[in-house]
């Protein structure tokens, strides 16, 4: 009896021994989680529990076979910088740390450049700063959606976005980017939505690919450098619905003719130099907001296009 005690106790002792020294998180995962941990301020508690961010459930963490494939760590106030190192989780999908208190530059080369199989990068909401780097974006990419909104971004968008023709989403809205949009964003023909507002461009014509996005449904440029005539070319975009562009200076007639998207709900230019409308037949009949321009001023134009209105989503 006494032997088969102790042989239990030695196989019990065997047992925890081994599932005490045993990560179900990849060796170069964990590394790189447990870096963050020691580095970021306000890091989720259960990040505390334990070594093995798979196998100890941490909040935030998605595994599949032991990789990290999310990270959602969005509104957790957390305060540090992006490190290199985050780019060896090569089989991350998701990133999402918007929301929270993240300083420094977008690291690359090694950096988030490395992330080839994300879909997902939220970076929003932050106060990152530096630029944007070229080197962030290729074409073996496959990202849909990109949120660097609401940062403290400055310099150029780097001409590689337009290498990632994956993109769906594509927010850069509310930061300090400056010089010209770049021309290849044409190429991003699967792209719904883009928001640029808020940033501190040259002033420029309407560019070419205004009217070359067949799968564009949100138009967001508020507040930008934006000038002479807007292409009517751009209201027939089939799936377009939404265009807001107030606070530019667009200037002579805005053209809302033929070929109109029959999915276009709202059309913002208020606060621009527009001068006269040209409406085809049938003609636009959703709402078209026009306050602040001259044509409000010296035009007999239906009283509701120069009416505020109410009722606007912020994007």
């Amino acid at each position: 009896m006494a032997a088969s005690m102790r042989m239990l106790l030695s196989l019990a002792i065997l047992y925890v021994g081994f599932h005490s020294g045993c990560s179900f998180t990849d060796p170069q995962d964990a590394a790189v989680l447990m870096a963050l941990r020691d580095s970021w301020l306000n890091t989720p508690p259960s990040w505390g529990e334990s070594d093995d961010p798979c196998g100890g459930f941490w909040e935030g963490i998605t595994c599949n076979n032991s990789r990290v494939t999310a990270l959602a760590l969005d509104s957790n106030k957390l305060d540090g910088h992006i490190p290199p190192s985050l780019g060896n989780l090569s089989k991350l999908y998701w990133l999402d740390l918007a929301d929270n208190q993240l300083s420094g530059p977008i690291p690359v080369s090694p950096g988030l450049d490395q992330l080839k199989n994300a879909k997902h990068l939220h970076l929003n909401k932050n106060q990152l700063s530096g630029t944007i780097p070229e080197q962030l974006f290729s074409p073996d990419m496959i990202l849909t959606d990109v949120y660097f909104d609401n940062n403290m971004l400055t310099g150029p968008i780097p001409s590689s976005l337009g290498y990632v023709q994956t993109l769906q989403v594509l927010r850069l809205d509310s930061n300090a980017l400056s010089g010209q949009v770049p021309s290849n964003l044409k190429n991003l023909m699967i792209l719904t939505e883009l928001n640029l507002s808020n940033n501190s461009f040259e002033s420029s014509p309407a560019p070419d690919w205004f009217s070359n996005l067949p799968s564009l449904t949100t138009l967001v440029i508020e507040y930008g450098p934006l000038m002479g005539t807007i292409p009517g070319k751009i209201f027939s975009l089939p799936h377009l619905q939404q265009v807001m562009l107030r606070n530019n200076a667009f200037s002579g007639s805005l053209n809302i003719t033929t070929g109109v998207s029959a999915e276009l709900t709202l059309v913002d230019l208020q606060d621009n130099n527009i001068s006269s409308i040209v409406l085809g037949y049938p003609y636009y009949a959703n709402t078209l907001m026009l306050t602040g321009n001259p044509i409000c001023e010296t035009s007999t134009i239906n009283a509701t296009f120069c009416r505020v209105q109410q009722g606007r989503k912020p994007l």
